[in-house]
């Protein structure tokens, strides 16, 4: 089955699921990362992320899903139908892997200034771990392992980072 990379940008992560075994398909919306994960072997989708709510994969589709910290350029809204658009299009028991920033001071959203890696302007979403967590169990998923890994070790962020699973129907997980 089919692993999405969501938010690929250049394919680092794709290629690593690739050397797995795995069949990673990168979904970027930008065209230019994308050229650099074709030139590398990878399989290509360029799409918004929120045309995930168009239809295009069919539900009980994917064998996983990767994304590391593209949903926090994302209004946290969107987020939520997001990830339950995601839970649908997974098989039962899939694993997904999250990476969000955490904000500890609380919720926060909005439009930033560019900095030294992005040259214009760049959406972001932060927020607590307790409130990311509710968004993630909302959408049906069981979390499987979390880790925290603080700006002092990572940093100018705290990434907050899960694994998660989609339970096979009937099952109850122990939190």
């Amino acid at each position: 089955r089919k692993v999405v990379d969501l938010g690929s940008g250049p394919g680092r992560d794709a290629l690593y699921l690739k050397s797995l075994g795995l069949d990673p398909l990168c979904i970027d919306f930008a065209s230019e990362p994308l050229k650099k994960c074709r030139r590398k072997g990878l399989e290509t989708l360029c799409i918004n992320y929120e045309s995930w709510l168009d239809g295009s994969f069919e539900n009980n589709s994917l064998g996983g899903l990767w994304t590391y910290c593209s949903l926090t350029t994302t209004p946290r809204l969107k987020i939520e139908e997001i990830l339950e658009v995601i839970y649908q299009k997974l098989i039962p028991g899939a694993p997904a892997f999250f990476g969000f920033i955490e904000d500890e001071s609380g919720f926060s959203e909005g439009w930033v200034n560019p900095d030294d890696k992005y040259i214009i302007p760049r959406f972001r979403f932060r927020d607590r771990k307790g409130s990311i967590e509710a968004m993630i169990k909302k959408a049906g998923f069981h979390i499987k392992h979390f880790r925290r890994i603080p700006k002092e070790i990572a940093g100018k962020n705290t990434y907050l980072n899960y694994l998660c699973l989609k339970p096979f129907e009937g099952v109850k997980y122990a939190n």
